[in-house]
């Protein structure tokens, strides 16, 4: 009785900190603040956010409104955005660049290596959500904040170049994993 005890305690512990880690790996993109803003307007349009570790990629989802309804529901997304002051809405709406961005460089990605599994997953089902998020936001933020949109046309470069750095390191560390992989297989044969 006190082993089974023992291994039940074990797998509680293992289990919940499993479960910490994954919550953890999920909300690293965001801050407090961003969460904060990404749940207020998401909600405001019946929007949804997560992260999918299939393809490793945060997500901005629609799934309540169709189109009519999302144009009823503008006016509680600008409510929600007039919430926070103009830097930092105009600071999120870098981060959903960003992400937009970065979805966008996985679209062609998968294209290039012929995975059309995650292409066809990212570009059908999570990208044209993002799109009309991020479209929606912009347009919002920058009725709150016009004197933005010119600095934020010049920043969405910078944005741009970072973010394909950040995935090129992350390909170059796939690749070598799989080439470590790969060459540990062939020696021990």
């Amino acid at each position: 009785m006190i082993k089974f005890k023992g291994v039940y305690i074990l797998i509680i512990i293992l289990i919940s900190g499993c479960s910490s880690f994954k919550d953890v790996r999920d909300n690293t993109f965001y801050t407090d603040k961003d969460m904060e803003i990404l749940k207020s307007t998401t909600e405001a349009i019946g929007f949804d956010y997560g992260f999918d570790s299939y393809v490793n990629l945060n997500y901005i989802i629609s799934n309540k409104y169709s189109d009519a309804e999302l144009k009823k529901r503008r006016g509680k997304f600008l409510a929600a955005v007039r919430k926070y002051n103009g830097s930092t809405a105009v600071k999120f709406l870098e981060k959903i660049c960003m992400l937009r961005v970065r979805t966008l460089y996985r679209i062609k990605r998968y294209s290039s290596i012929e995975y059309w599994k995650k292409y066809t997953y990212v570009k059908k089902y999570l990208y044209p959500s993002l799109e009309k998020y991020y479209k929606l936001l912009e347009e919002e933020v920058f009725k709150i904040n016009p004197a933005a949109k010119n600095d934020f046309s010049k920043r969405k470069v910078e944005l741009e170049d970072i973010v394909y750095e950040e995935e090129r390191l992350l390909e170059r560390k796939e690749f070598l994993k799989e080439f470590r992989k790969r060459t540990a297989k062939r020696w021990q044969k």
